[in-house]
C-alpha cells in the first residue's frame, strides 16, 4: 500500500484539510474589507476531521511496529518457578540453563521467538527476590528494567505451592501499565489430593513446562493479547517508521492546540497548524506559503 502511494495521498489528504482551513483564517485577517465575501468563511469542522484522520494514522504505528520490530515479552518470577524450562520449551532448544538451584538464572537470556506469526524477542530473566548476593541482585535488577520496556510481562506461578505473599509483593512492584499474564507452571505435580488452589480466571493459565501440557493454550493467549494491541480497522496502508510516528504525533498536537485555543486568537490557530503543516512535511515534501495563498485566490474574490 505505501509503494502504492495510498498513505502520500492519505497525508496529503490531511494537508489540504489544514491547508483550506489556514486558507479560511487568512481570508478573515487578511481581508476584512471583503467582509461579505468571506464572512463566516472560518469552519472547523475540516480541523476536526483532519484530527480524526491523524489520530487513525498515528494508532496505525502500533499494528505495523509489532510485525517490523517484533514484541519484546519477558518472562519474570520467583526463583526456580520454571522460567528457564519454559523459555526452553518455546524456543524448542536448550538454550538456559535449568536446575533445581535456586539462583541459577543470574542474568537475562534472549531469543527471538514467534508467536504463531507474530515476531516477538523472549527474555528469560533472573528469579525476582530479596539477595545479598550482589552478581544476583544485580541480575534482579536488570530484570525489573526489562519488564518496564516489555510489550508482554509472562509471571509464572510455582502451582505445587500456590500463590505466595512475596509473589503477590513481586506482582504489585511490576509496571501497571504493561500487559500481564500469570503462568501457573509445574501443574504435573498437581494430584486430586493437592489443596493448592489454581486461579484460572481470566489472563491465567496453568501449564507444564516440562510436559508441555497448556503450551498450546498459552500461546494461543499471548498472540491474542499482542494483537489485541496492534488492532486496527484500518483498510490502507499504516504509518512504516517510527520517525514516521514522531512527525505524524507532532502533527496530532499542534492541531489538537489549535481546537483547544481557536476561541483565544485566530493568529495563534494558523501558527499551531502551520507547525501541523511542518510536521506533515518531513513526511511528503515541502508546503509553501503559495500553496495557501492559491487556496485563498481560488475560494474566496477578494483583494479586488
Amino acid at each position: 500500500g505505501r509503494l502504492s502511494g495510498s498513505l502520500s495521498a492519505e497525508i496529503l489528504e490531511i494537508k489540504n484539510l489544514i491547508i483550506r482551513t489556514i486558507a479560511s483564517i487568512e481570508a478573515e485577517i487578511e481581508y476584512p474589507e471583503d467582509e461579505e465575501t468571506i464572512a463566516d468563511a472560518f469552519d472547523s469542522s475540516e480541523l476536526y476531521q483532519a484530527k480524526k484522520m491523524l489520530e487513525e494514522l498515528s494508532a496505525s504505528w502500533a499494528s505495523e511496529k509489532l510485525y517490523q520490530d517484533g514484541a519484546r515479552i519477558v518472562l519474570c518470577g520467583k526463583t526456580n518457578a520454571g522460567k528457564s524450562s519454559l523459555f526452553n520449551i518455546l524456543l524448542k532448544e536448550e538454550r538456559a540453563i535449568v536446575s533445581d538451584i535456586e539462583g541459577t538464572t543470574r542474568d537475562f537470556i534472549e531469543s527471538w521467538i514467534s508467536f504463531d506469526g507474530i515476531p516477538a524477542r523472549l527474555f528469560d530473566t533472573a528469579g525476582l527476590r530479596e539477595t545479598a548476593d550482589i552478581i544476583e541482585k544485580t541480575g534482579v535488577e536488570r530484570s525489573y528494567e526489562l519488564t518496564e520496556e516489555a510489550d508482554l510481562i509472562l509471571y509464572l506461578i510455582d502451582s505445587s505451592i500456590g500463590l505466595t505473599q512475596e509473589d503477590e509483593v513481586i506482582l504489585k512492584d511490576l509496571p501497571d501499565n504493561i500487559p500481564l499474564i500469570k503462568i501457573w507452571n509445574k501443574a504435573d505435580k498437581l494430584s486430586g489430593e493437592n489443596n493448592i488452589k489454581i486461579n484460572l480466571e481470566k489472563d491465567n493459565y496453568a501449564i507444564s513446562a516440562k510436559t508441555g501440557t497448556g503450551l498450546s493454550e498459552l500461546v494461543a493467549a499471548v498472540k491474542e493479547k499482542l494483537s489485541k494491541q496492534g488492532e486496527t480497522t484500518r483498510g490502507r496502508a499504516g504509518l512504516g517508521s517510527e520517525r514516521q510516528k514522531i512527525s505524524c504525533d507532532e502533527a496530532l498536537k499542534a492541531v489538537n492546540h489549535a481546537i483547544e485555543f481557536q476561541e483565544i486568537g485566530l493568529d495563534a490557530v494558523v501558527q499551531d497548524l502551520e507547525d501541523a503543516l511542518d510536521a506533515l512535511a518531513e513526511l511528503t515534501g515541502e508546503t509553501s506559503p503559495d500553496d495557501i495563498l492559491e487556496n485563498i485566490f481560488s475560494r474566496f474574490c477578494v483583494g479586488k
